[in-house]
Formats: structure tokens, sequence, C-alpha cells
């Protein structure tokens, strides 16, 4: 076994979830609870969200994900204000499934993973994915 990094991981709640032996992911929660925390590391290894919020999509990213849709939207034979909020939906639900915090709770989907934890006084700071290859 070789290991490619080793971090110090610090919050108030640690939650940590391995699933099958073969791939885990560390939480590390402002507030809370290690419940939640596990909670939310059980979350992030089953629905893999690439951030936490919005604002930490960078602008580079989300600007080769329009051109994507755009080119996509634009074969279509709609009205241009129909094309724009096609455009605009399917960015948005991109986003919203790679977003941990607007993503629907496994255990709780009439819950967003945001609204769990504001609900429990606390705050995502980290999520760290490892998995084994």
């Amino acid at each position: 076994m070789k290991l490619a990094k080793i971090e110090i991981v610090e919050g108030d709640n640690l939650g940590v979830y391995v699933h099958n032996g073969k791939s885990a992911v560390i939480t590390c929660l402002k507030g809370g609870t290690k419940e939640l925390a596990k909670d939310v590391a059980m979350h992030t290894a089953a629905m893999k969200p690439k951030f936490i919020k919005r604002e930490d999509i960078a602008e580079v990213d989300k600007e080769a994900m329009r051109g994507v849709f755009a080119e996509e939207v634009a074969k279509s034979d709609k009205p241009e204000a129909i094309k724009q909020k096609i455009l605009a939906s399917k960015i948005d639900t991109f986003f919203k499934e790679q977003i941990l915090l607007e993503q629907p709770f496994v255990k709780n989907p009439e819950l967003t993973v945001g609204a769990l934890v504001q609900k429990e006084g606390a705050t995502v700071l980290r999520m760290i994915p490892y998995s084994l290859v």
C-alpha cells in the first residue's frame, strides 16, 4: 500500500464513513454533532458532490458548463427567450447535482443537506473523499 497524501483534519465535529472498505469520506463541521458529521460523510460517499457550496465553483468551470449547455440549447428551434430559460434551468440543475448543500439528503430527501446542517446549527467546513484504487 502506498499513501497518496497525509492531512491534518480539524473541526468541532469530524465524521467518518467507510463504504465497502474501498472508499471513505471525512467531513469537518463547525458546530453540530458527531452523528450529523457522520451522516453528512455517508451522504457524501453516496452522492459524490464535487463542491460544498456554489461559491466554491471556479468561474472557469461555470463558463465551461455554460458553453456546453449553450451549444446544446442553440440546436433547438425554440424562440430565443425560451432557449435562455432552458439554458438557465440546465445550468442550475447540473450544479445542484454537484453541490453538497443543495443535494436532497439521502436519509430524508424532503430536506437538503444545507437545510439539515443549518437546522442543527452547523457549517460544513470540508469534505475529504478517499478511495483505494
